[in-house]
């Protein structure tokens, strides 16, 4: 979810007050995970290991014949897959797909499928996620870093042309500000499911912040990572297929997707980190990337569902206001994991707009 402004005062104040209610949230939570812990160790309970098999699972990609790499980034690697073993000739255009919290660069499955033929596909793990590197502390998740890992990873991936970036949820909310911060970088942008970061903070209201709660509950320690692997990550089978999700397509994310998802929070240090992205959100960044002035001048698709638990319709309108050009799509029947409840609807969407602004396809820098 985007962060407020960034001076030094604003910042300070928001992440004091959304700190304080995150606490008076993490009081019951806690208490609540402590209790049933508490009740689970006096009955003898174990873990139904039907529930664990996932920690085991020799899981194959997804997708067939991917090329997996690591990328030197600002001091970590990155990992990323490839759909393509080496560059063709002549190269094909390159996209990069960007995921979202809790995911990895498996939540493309089906845009690496659609696209692979016609494009140079790439799907990374964001820093803290899955296999990528897992810096410690919260400071190294803030902005300005997340904002330069994905400037090395273009530059490295796509030297000389243009990149069409496609991103969601976290990792939109990270190419908004890369869009903004380096927009001669990109060809094409395509926003699934996460608002522009100046109407966000313009249309927030008392229902987008219930719709908000966990991002002030992340801000305190240990609870987080508490609520989030209790009874074998139940919360995660929860989020992203239970009831409450939207999911409205279920075939399309199986029981083997969620297990991988699970296996990359279950990595060490992987769940602390991805959390850290929240706690990273309110705190001062005095490197944060500063927007070129003007209009985004990208052109950019910028997808919202109608199903999605996270955020209101309100606060997607009006983005034309901070974007020259612009296509503003709703999905229907579809959740906040848009890309894999409803990936027909999200690749022919792309289709077309890629088809309407291919003049930009490929361009150099």
């Amino acid at each position: 979810m985007p962060p407020f402004n960034s001076r030094p005062f604003s910042a300070v104040g928001a992440q004091v007050a959304i700190t304080c209610v995150g606490y008076l949230l993490a009081i019951p939570i806690g208490t609540a995970i402590l209790a049933d812990r508490f009740i689970q160790w006096v009955k003898g309970e174990r873990e139904d290991p039907t529930k664990t098999l996932w920690r085991n699972a020799k899981l194959e990609d997804p997708v067939p014949n991917l090329h997996h790499k690591w990328l030197s980034v600002n001091g970590i690697k990155i990992h990323a897959v490839r759909c393509d073993s080496e560059t063709s000739s002549p190269p094909k255009p390159v996209m990069l797909l960007v995921h979202g919290f809790p995911q990895a660069w498996f939540a493309w499955q089906y845009q690496m499928q659609h696209f692979r033929d016609r494009y140079d596909v790439w799907a990374l793990d964001m820093r803290g996620y899955n296999e990528s590197d897992k810096p410690e502390g919260v400071s190294a998740y803030l902005r300005s870093h997340l904002v330069s890992d994905i400037a090395e990873v273009v530059k490295q991936i796509s030297p000389e042309r243009k990149v069409t970036l496609v991103a969601h949820d976290w990792g939109a909310v990270v190419a908004w500000d890369f869009a903004r911060a380096f927009p001669q970088y990109l060809s094409h942008l395509v926003i699934l499911c996460a608002p522009h970061p100046k109407i966000f903070l313009e249309r927030m209201s008392l229902a987008q912040m219930r719709r908000s709660w966990y991002i002030m509950l992340f801000q305190t320690p240990f609870v987080p990572e508490m609520l989030l692997s209790m009874r074998s990550f139940v919360v995660i089978d929860r989020m992203l297929t239970g009831v409450r999700s939207g999911l409205h397509n279920r075939d399309q994310l199986s029981e083997e997707d969620v297990m991988r998802y699970k296996q990359a929070l279950a990595r060490p240090g992987s769940l602390s980190a991805t959390i850290n992205y929240y706690r990273a959100l309110y705190r001062f960044d005095p490197n944060a990337p500063r927007p070129v002035r003007g209009k985004l001048k990208v052109p950019t698709l910028l997808m919202w569902a109608d199903g999605d638990v996270a955020f209101k319709e309100t606060v997607f309108q009006g983005t034309e206001r901070f974007v020259e050009d612009i296509r503003i799509v709703q999905l229907a029947d579809c959740s906040h994991f848009a890309p894999e409840d409803c990936p027909e609807q999200v690749n022919a969407q792309i289709d077309r707009f890629l088809s309407d602004h291919a003049n930009a396809l490929n361009a150099k820098l």
